[in-house]
């Protein structure tokens, strides 16, 4: 039987000591009803470069431009739940709770925290108590995520684990190409977590799990579920750069579009051209056919060739391209992507 680790007590979470608790801004909204101000318990630049970094050292919020776009996914379904599969420091949960509160909606387990690291998901706790508001908002769950529950271990991706926390896979025992950082853990698998949250009819998904994305969703299961699940938010770069997790990326792509699913640009929700999908663009949105649409995007990726999609930002030299293709990385021609002409990228 698999093993679900839902922490509850106080007993149950890893003791932390946060660098620092600090109030974000996040969202943008003409009336500020989609504008939350969450208390986010970090910890120091040294350890986290990242997340933690960015708030205490630039005052800014990590993919605070993805997390605006989820807050107004959830005004669209304010009767959902929030899945956040990978929640590291909890930016997203902690905003989506907190979007919850403003539209007064206090009830136990809206948002699920999902975390193999149990001191990410102390941190959260800490946040929510460092804002004296009830963790119960946020139900917390220590267990990877893959399409198997068998052991997964721990090991570091690249060169920089010990000051990027996220960069920590868990992988199984034949996979593995170095040392674990420590002992096996039990996996679980979304249909499973879809299980606690079966008596809501509509379920959001945030997915960010070093690459295990595609084996999560890759199966009909998944979707066999009476929820609907109008978006899924998921980084993509893994996807693509740990080829082993995905060996079929073509089939995954044709998976979520037979069940229904387009994917866009997560910030502009502009259609993403399937040959672009080859690429280690940072994030995907995966819109289903009936779900709200944020803009005047197309509707489905089939129509990139006649009407191509638009650059939600301008690219700067060197930097980044329609959120999130790194130009230092990938060979295409900066402004050849226009209403007339989707970009030269390599096939799938």
């Amino acid at each position: 039987m698999t093993q679900i680790r839902l922490l509850t007590s106080d007993e149950d979470f890893l003791p932390v000591k946060p660098h620092d608790c600090v109030r974000v801004v996040i969202g943008e909204d003409q009336d500020m009803t989609q504008v939350v101000r969450p208390v986010v318990c970090v910890k120091s630049a040294e350890v986290d470069r990242y997340i933690s970094s960015s708030i205490l050292l630039s005052s800014k919020v990590w993919e605070q431009d993805i997390i605006t776009t989820v807050l107004w996914a959830v005004s669209q379904y304010p009767s959902a739940s929030f899945f956040d599969i990978g929640s590291n420091l909890g930016l997203y949960s902690l905003s989506v709770a907190s979007l919850f509160r403003k539209m007064g909606n206090t009830q136990t387990g809206k948002v699920l925290a999902v975390d193999a690291m149990a001191d990410n998901l102390a941190f959260i706790r800490a946040s929510l108590l460092a804002e004296q508001v009830s963790s119960s908002q946020i139900t917390f769950i220590n267990n990877p995520v893959s399409n198997t529950t068998s052991p997964l271990y721990p090991v570091h991706i690249g060169d920089d684990w010990a000051t990027n926390p996220g960069s920590i896979m868990f992988l199984p025992e034949e996979q593995m190409t170095s040392a674990p950082l420590g002992p096996p853990v039990t996996a679980i698998t979304l249909p499973k977590i879809l299980s606690l949250a079966s008596s809501t009819n509509i379920v959001i998904i945030k997915m960010d799990i070093q690459g295990h994305e595609c084996r999560v969703l890759h199966s009909d299961e998944v979707f066999s579920s009476h929820q609907f699940m109008p978006y899924i938010f998921m980084e993509w770069a893994e996807v693509i750069l740990q080829q082993a997790s995905c060996p079929n990326l073509a089939k995954f792509i044709d998976h979520l579009h037979f069940h229904g699913y387009t994917p866009r640009w997560p910030v502009s929700m502009a259609v993403v051209p399937r040959k672009c999908l080859g690429l280690p663009v940072m994030d995907i949105l995966w819109v289903h056919r009936d779900a709200n649409v944020m803009g005047d995007g197309s509707t489905t990726y089939e129509e990139c060739n006649k009407t191509g999609f638009m650059p939600q930002r301008d690219p700067g030299l060197g930097g980044w391209d329609t959120e999130g293709l790194l130009l230092g990385k990938i060979n295409i021609i900066v402004g050849s992507s226009s209403r007339e002409h989707c970009f030269g990228c390599t096939s799938v």
